[in-house]
């Protein structure tokens, strides 16, 4: 098992982690890929765990660290990086444009992956997203019908988004006792079993809590516990057919607004580093 020095790890990559936060574009890209030459320097392998673990001792996603990983094992020389991404507007647009790039469910030939980079350097990412979109279409198999055997997990996505549009409110209307109240009816421990099973149903390949004990817990905690928990528990199947009716971002953003209230993190930096409010999702 690798043994990384976690606190380290974190005292390197914490003040990139803060510019990563207020950048965009290129400059988003090219500090993501030094902190993927940290975790290269500190020779990581299995990026999994080590970034659940930054993730539970600071207030850098998981989900960050994975795409830092990735960008940075995928080009390991940074002026290459620089030289195909240089006009880059939009890091979101980059992101969606990645699997296609890294090639790993795509069989695409080498002047499609160059168009798509050109695509990435154009001047409205709006435009790219819509010819990603559509070349999803074409080259994922998706031809049944997206709206089979999802009954099945219907209820457990709404009682996701009704817990979830619950949290964000009362972070966009500034509720901070409320939230301390819910720290203390949940614990620190409570909260980070829910993390942890978020994280689950995001991460097929990461094990979550089996059991959460919930008997003094408000009602629709104890509730989405009881629906989701057993989400977090299933085959990739099933987590794969909620997450077509509840967006990913949404379990991983839930996962870290669990995390951040049992770590202590203020709510007005929660607030402000999700970017709760200015664009609360439906």
């Amino acid at each position: 098992m690798q043994k990384i020095n976690i606190g380290k790890l974190i005292e390197e990559i914490g003040p990139i982690n803060n510019q990563i936060r207020s950048s965009e574009g290129y400059k988003r890209l090219s500090l993501m890929w030094d902190v993927g030459d940290i975790l290269f320097k500190y020779d990581v392998k299995k990026i999994h765990p080590v970034a659940w673990e930054i993730y539970e001792k600071s207030y850098i996603t998981r989900d960050l660290i994975s795409y830092c990983y990735r960008i940075r094992k995928k080009w390991s020389d940074k002026n290459e990086l620089q030289k195909l991404f240089k006009n880059l507007k939009s890091y979101s647009v980059f992101r969606e444009a990645l699997p296609f790039i890294e090639n790993e469910k795509f069989i695409l030939k080498d002047e499609q992956i160059n168009l798509i980079i050109k695509w990435l350097n154009e001047n409205d990412p709006k435009i790219t997203k819509r010819k990603l979109v559509q070349l999803k279409k074409e080259y994922i198999n998706i031809k049944n019908d997206r709206s089979k055997r999802l009954n099945e997990v219907i209820e457990e996505a709404k009682i996701f988004h009704e817990l979830y549009s619950y949290i964000l409110d009362l972070f966009s209307n500034d509720q901070e006792l409320e939230l301390q109240k819910i720290k203390n009816q949940l614990s620190e421990e409570g909260l980070l079993k829910l993390s942890q099973m978020c994280i689950s149903i995001s991460n097929t390949s990461y094990k979550g809590p089996s059991t959460i004990i919930t008997d003094d817990w408000p009602l629709k905690f104890k509730e989405f516990v009881t629906m989701i928990l057993p989400i977090s528990q299933s085959k990739q199947e099933i987590k794969a057919r909620f997450k077509r009716v509840i967006s990913e971002e949404e379990v991983i953003q839930l996962a870290d607004i669990f995390n951040s209230l049992r770590s202590g993190e203020p709510v007005q930096k929660i607030k402000t580093r999700l970017k709760i409010g200015l664009k609360l999702k439906k």
